[in-house]
């Protein structure tokens, strides 16, 4: 694991220092010792033999594949990019000592149930988005909401 995080590591700082010119020195060293602070959650999390894993979210068409591209791919097109929606489902990405891949189609059974999560996950976030909203008015807190 850990020669496997300095590859990470030195690709991420290396990747960085080519755009230098882009953020300042200050960004630069907060970034590692993030960085640093995340290789010591590492090593903790392998010794106790727990798994990393980091989900990459964003609206669509927000460069989720791109940024995955470059930072794990050396900026090789490894995950589609179009100018309409490529990869609307889960892409999972895993070590390996050979490069493969395996793609997994949903059933109709799974995509309803991945359908069905999503349905609750709105209805609760609409309760306590409502609540939010309330308690703001309540408090007489200046509230805009956007379009």
């Amino acid at each position: 694991m850990q020669i496997k995080y300095e590859v990470v590591v030195d690709k991420i700082l290396t990747g960085l220092n080519e755009y230098n010119g882009f953020y300042s020195r200050d960004y630069f060293l907060d970034i590692e010792d993030r960085i640093q602070k995340l290789k010591k959650n590492i090593e903790y999390s392998t010794q106790e033999g727990r798994l990393l894993k980091i989900g990459i979210v964003g609206e669509v068409k927000a460069g989720k594949s791109s940024f995955l591209n470059a930072l794990i791919f050396d900026g090789n097109d490894i995950l589609p990019k179009a100018s309409t929606p490529m990869t609307a489902a889960l892409t999972k990405i895993a070590y390996a000592e050979l490069p493969s891949a395996k793609i997994v189609f949903y059933s109709v059974k799974d995509w309803e149930r991945v359908q069905e999560l999503s349905n609750e996950y709105d209805r609760e976030f609409d309760k306590y988005y409502s609540e939010y909203k309330k308690n703001m008015k309540k408090n007489k807190i200046n509230f805009q909401e956007e379009e």
